[in-house]
């Protein structure tokens, strides 16, 4: 591509300089999913300027041009109209960067539109127990491995990839101890997660029938018919027995959001919850409990009686 000389500011168009954006993004170190949303971005972009015959040259791309893809797609939910703008955003910052595209991004004055904080979704215990029935089976690994796996996400909260990453050496399963140890940050940081008696039991269960596996072997904790279980296994596993279960959009972070929600509902000090879960800050704390919140001050209302007009 070739380079600002003496000032001058090339005519490029967004399709030509799409390959140079991804080969930036790629440098930068993003992650291949966030790449892969960045571009589809910058496509739906492209498809948006040209079914409305705009222009695709860069320097004549306006506010009103930004504002008008952002508002033409009423299906969108407010959040992907949000993560739009910021991807979008990002693209002209790197344009302006270039030195050789634009000189002043149209997205200078452009604020973020605001989205609703979502409610994270938390498992009932009815659901719970429905995931938890669908693993009947004593003698079956499938369903001896999965009762562990769900009862160990449950009792600890860990991130998916966490779980995924597990070895034999990480469990401590002395009955006064039962706890596992993550990595945490870099060097030889661990966090310790504790669990339960009966995430201990499924798991020693689980953890006799591995013996008897093709690839016991193996250093990982969580095996599959192909060796180690991956994230895709574990989200593939979830999918079936949320299916088995009757129980729609079930994946393994809710076990997660459920983890933060019961500790919160048990008055364990934020402080403690983020030491166990690995969160650096309490945000992310307050949005998993905020879908039961309602909930809760509403029984609080009923049960303490709390109508100001009952006591007239």
């Amino acid at each position: 591509m070739p380079r600002k000389q003496q000032g001058v500011i090339f005519d490029w168009t967004i399709s030509q300089l799409r390959d140079s954006y991804e080969r930036a993004l790629r440098v930068a170190n993003r992650a291949e999913n966030t790449v892969r949303s960045y571009m589809l971005c910058l496509d739906t972009f492209i498809a948006f300027l040209d079914h409305s015959g705009a222009s695709q040259r860069v320097r004549d791309i306006t506010t009103a041009t930004i504002q008008d893809f952002l508002l033409a797609h009423t299906h969108w939910k407010a959040s992907t109209r949000q993560l739009y703008f910021v991807q979008l955003r990002g693209f002209f910052n790197w344009c302006l960067q270039e030195g050789d595209i634009i000189d002043l991004s149209p997205m200078a004055t452009m604020k973020r539109p605001q989205a609703p904080e979502p409610e994270p979704r938390i498992l009932t215990d009815d659901e719970l127990r429905a995931l938890l029935a669908t693993c009947k089976s004593r003698t079956a690994f499938k369903d001896v491995r999965d009762l562990a796996l769900i009862r160990f996400f449950l009792d600890t909260g860990i991130r998916l990839a966490e779980m995924a990453a597990i070895r034999l050496d990480d469990l401590n399963l002395h009955p006064s101890e039962q706890y596992v140890s993550i990595p945490h940050g870099k060097g030889d940081k661990y966090r310790i997660v504790p669990f339960g008696n009966k995430a201990a039991q499924a798991l020693d269960r689980y953890l006799r029938m591995r013996k008897g596996h093709k690839d016991a072997d193996l250093p990982w904790l969580w095996l599959g018919t192909q060796g180690q279980l991956k994230r895709k296994g574990i989200q593939d596993l979830f999918l079936q027995r949320a299916q088995m279960a009757g129980i729609a959009h079930v994946h393994p972070h809710l076990l997660r959001h459920t983890f933060v929600d019961r500790l919160k509902e048990s008055d364990m000090h934020e402080e403690d919850i983020m030491t166990l879960t690995g969160h650096t800050t309490t945000t992310m704390l307050h949005r998993y409990a905020k879908s039961r919140r309602r909930q809760r001050a509403l029984d609080d209302y009923h049960h303490r009686k709390r109508a100001p007009g009952d006591a007239l």
